[in-house]
């Protein structure tokens, strides 16, 4: 245990700075591991609900079009004194204001205009010049899929975060844990100074991530 001791105390300023790097790549790959797929999951819960509430909507020429009875009228997510209406039959203007005339508030969203009721006013937003829309099926998977591209776009982004937030909180806990290990040793014969404490707590460190990482990552993946 002594010559454990003298060996830490004189380990040099580049390997100690390997072991705190090393906890924080280990600490940063435990927090990739186990946080990102619980990050998928509701991405993949968030597509579903799409089929569950909308109908599913093909636009082509920048005109979208549903196969279901119309006026279709949507739940809109338990929202009170809120209508929302797809209805895209080639029909008038007085049909689609008509698709509103019972509500308070709403929105219809017709073949080539959206109509936005708000109380007494009636505002009608042309489609086309609006926005762009490429011929596409919007539902669920088509969601999903959308959804995963993006997610594994900013997935490269947050595990740069991660390992900075993962550095950042073990050099914090070994500076910490070295004051610990500083202060302990005046209560002994073996005084220690900051520097060899820190030493000391970064193997200390170092010990407890690789155990951290066997029960938490490996261990996770065959129980």
């Amino acid at each position: 245990m002594k010559r454990l001791v003298a060996a830490i105390r004189r380990m040099s300023p580049i390997g100690t700075l390997m072991i705190v790097l090393g906890c924080g790549a280990l600490y940063s790959w435990g927090l990739v591991a186990r946080g990102l797929p619980d990050l998928a999951n509701p991405v993949g819960q968030l597509a579903a609900m799409y089929d569950s509430v909308l109908p599913e909507i093909t636009f082509r020429d920048g005109k979208p079009s549903i196969r279901e009875k119309q006026p279709y009228f949507v739940d809109a997510f338990g929202l009170k004194n809120f209508t929302l209406v797809v209805d895209t039959r080639e029909i008038r203007l007085a049909a689609l204001l008509n698709d509103l005339n019972k509500v308070k508030n709403g929105v219809v969203l017709a073949r080539e205009t959206i109509v936005l009721k708000i109380g007494t006013q009636t505002r009608i937003i042309p489609l086309h010049p609006l926005v762009r829309i490429p011929d596409l099926v919007l539902n669920s998977s088509t969601i999903r899929q959308f959804l995963q591209k993006r997610f594994s776009q900013a997935t490269k982004y947050l595990e740069v975060l991660i390992v900075m937030y993962g550095l950042a909180v073990e050099l914090l806990q070994i500076l910490i844990l070295g004051f610990v290990f500083y202060y302990a040793s005046r209560l002994g014969s073996a005084l220690l100074t900051y520097g060899e404490s820190f030493r000391v707590a970064s193997v200390t460190m170092i010990l407890f991530m690789l155990l951290n990482f066997f029960i938490n990552v490996i261990l996770n993946r065959f129980i």
